[in-house]
């Protein structure tokens, strides 16, 4: 098994193209059909999707509950029936009511968007009711009850205030969040935090867990390096490999505690066998990623042979039982 045969690519997302769309993309590139992201982005927005290849498919059931960084353009003074700026204007509000010499106010309002700990499904989204998506009953204009669900904002700050287009003034704001949470309700919270009405005008996921904006690569130079290479997939996959824009699947589990096994251990790993192990269990090679980008408990460790990520288990004691195989056995032979 190699780097070709399964990875992770963190793609920079391009604005109005929606995630299904990059993962079509990549699967053009790859010349395979096992590729997936990590986590929708909704079309209007931009930034980090991870899409993972080959067997580090299976790596994204455990990236799912990564925590997301998001950097917010918020427009004052307007709510739209998405929340976003490719809703409908459903209502203005007199008036823009934070002028700037408030700053001090709106600032200590994206702070207290961190006390936030539930919120509601927007009409217009994926979640399913009935095992239909809100967003066609919001097409038919149907109103039907929205999941409430826990949420946490660990970090929320202000980066600036601004005078734009129609004489809105314009916020933009920064926050840390858990999986799962919709930064346009976010920003409709904080309209209605300092009197106003709001929606989100422009949105980028700056990291997912431990993979940052920094370390991604847009699908125009992806296109341009396969056009390069004249549609050679083979090429320009170990291209990108050489520049470090493939990641190892092990990438995706910087954050686990993990076990290094002998070559027999690793073997019998690949073919599902648990095993009773007295190694010590290593702290993780990244402890920031062990917040962002945690395993499922502390029973959950990965284990790897030399750098190769081989499989994730649980523990009991000694006795480690792989619940997910990332490596073939003829990778040994």
């Amino acid at each position: 098994m190699s780097m070709n045969d399964a990875g992770i690519i963190i793609v920079n997302k391009p604005e109005g193209m929606t995630s299904a769309g990059v993962v079509s993309s990549l699967r053009r590139f790859l010349g395979m059909r096992r590729v997936g992201h990590t986590g929708t982005l909704d079309p209007f927005a931009t930034g980090v999707l991870p899409i993972c290849f080959g067997r580090a498919t299976a790596a994204a059931h455990y990236m799912l509950k990564w925590t997301k960084r998001y950097r917010c353009l918020a427009a004052l003074g307007a709510a739209t029936d998405t929340m976003d700026r490719d809703g409908r204007i459903i209502e203005r509000a007199p008036e823009v009511v934070l002028p700037f010499s408030n700053e001090a106010a709106l600032h200590d309002a994206v702070i207290s968007l961190s006390n936030i700990t539930e919120q509601r499904a927007p009409l217009y989204s994926a979640v399913k009711r009935g095992g239909k998506p809100l967003y066609k009953y919001a097409r038919e204009g149907l109103d039907v009850e929205r999941p409430l669900r826990k949420i946490t904002v660990y970090e929320a700050k202000l980066l600036s205030l601004t005078e734009e287009g129609e004489g809105y003034s314009h916020v933009l704001f920064e926050c840390h969040v858990s999986a799962g949470t919709y930064i346009r309700v976010l920003v409709d919270s904080l309209g209605r935090a300092i009197g106003t009405l709001a929606y989100a005008e422009a949105l980028e996921r700056v990291a997912t867990g431990s993979f940052y904006k920094e370390k991604s690569v847009t699908l125009e130079e992806l296109s341009q390096r396969f056009d390069a290479t004249g549609g050679d997939r083979e090429l320009w996959r170990q291209e990108l490999e050489k520049d470090g824009l493939i990641l190892s699947t092990g990438a995706a589990f910087t954050g686990w505690p993990n076990i290094r096994l002998t070559r027999e251990e690793a073997l019998a790993i690949t073919h599902g066998q648990h095993l009773n192990l007295s190694h010590p269990v290593l702290d993780p090679f990244d402890k920031g990623a062990s917040v962002s980008a945690p395993p499922p408990d502390e029973t959950w460790v990965a284990l790897f042979y030399g750098n190769e990520l081989i499989a994730v288990a649980e523990r009991d004691d000694a006795r480690y039982q792989p619940r997910r195989v990332f490596c073939d056995p003829s990778f040994f032979m």
